[in-house]
């Protein structure tokens, strides 16, 4: 019961969670607007999200070791390249297309964690991913349909199989070391900010900070990054990856929505309805099927000493 508690509790802050990495979507684009490179902001991100988290958490540095230093590192490595081909594609693609592309993990996390599980995929999970799918189309169809796949997809379609690996990894490793949750987002937020940085002097410029083009960046780097990956590393420790990924697929309805009151866009049909798809895939995700057994009738048999007889003939 008490794992059924911590579970519960860890899904409301996943929806927490979600709801401010949808708020990201146009904070990003606020802060490439700006003049900030790929690159600039996912490293100002972690750099302030590794102070944040170094500050809070400084006594939990003592116990990383060499499992969780590993799993970091890898975890890091993740996050960082996802990062970089979802921000470097958004400059070549609609935020439509970035939404539907980068929530197609849904489909991809509950199939690879069924097959390395060795887990069958029920009904119930066809319908919640065939539910979530639709959602997803509806919401980034425009008028004239679905255009080309160009260069910006097809590095949005990377990051989304990134994602997709630093979901099932995250799980897979806390479940088979035991290691500190806190420890390995300390040493991937340290992981990417160095990758990030050592990536900026070599391929980017920094504009000059100030703080109406920065602010962005400061909340992304404190709420986004220190706290919700935070939340989201220890989650995965008690909840399944598909779970995560099913209830992140909402990131997309937020970040829509997010961006119509942000930064002008336009509210249509297609964000309620879709919307309301999605919605009704985590619900159904939630329900408790219970399918009512037909039995035949039976013969019940009782003993009289060593004679046995059936009840029907009494």
């Amino acid at each position: 019961m008490e794992l059924k508690r911590k579970q519960t509790f860890y899904e409301l802050l996943i929806f927490v969670v979600m709801i401010f990495w949808g708020l990201g979507f146009p904070f990003t684009i606020m802060a490439l607007n700006a003049g900030y490179e790929p690159l600039t902001i996912i490293f100002f991100r972690f750099l302030i999200g590794s102070i944040c988290l170094t500050i809070f958490f400084f006594k939990r540095l003592k116990n990383i070791d060499k499992k969780s230093l590993l799993g970091g590192l890898l975890l890091g490595v993740l996050i960082f390249v996802s990062f970089y081909f979802q921000i470097a594609g958004q400059k070549f693609t609609s935020a439509a297309n970035t939404a539907f592309i980068t929530q197609l993990s849904i489909v991809i996390v509950p199939i690879a964690w069924a097959y390395l599980k060795k887990e069958k995929i029920n009904i119930k999970k066809i319908i919640v991913i065939l539910f979530a799918l639709v959602g997803l189309i509806i919401l980034t169809m425009t008028g004239n349909g679905f255009s080309m796949p160009n260069k910006g997809d097809f590095m949005i379609l990377a990051c989304m199989i990134f994602i997709s690996v630093r979901l099932i990894f995250s799980s897979l490793f806390q479940i088979k070391n035991k290691v500190d949750p806190i420890v390995i987002t300390l040493v991937s937020q340290y992981t990417v900010m160095i990758l990030a940085g050592v990536s900026t002097l070599l391929f980017e410029e920094v504009p000059s900070i100030t703080f109406k083009g920065f602010w962005p960046i400061l909340i992304l780097g404190l709420v986004n990054t220190a706290i919700c990956f935070t939340i989201q590393t220890v989650a995965l420790k008690y909840l399944k990856p598909e779970k995560v990924s099913l209830i992140n697929s909402l990131e997309s309805v937020v970040g829509t929505i997010a961006s119509i009151w942000l930064v002008n866009q336009p509210l249509t049909i297609n964000v309620v309805i879709g919307g309301l798809f999605i919605l009704l895939a985590i619900l159904i995700s939630e329900l408790h099927l219970h399918f009512v057994k037909i039995r035949r009738p039976s013969h019940k048999t009782f003993h009289i000493g060593n004679i046995s007889k059936n009840k029907k003939n009494i």
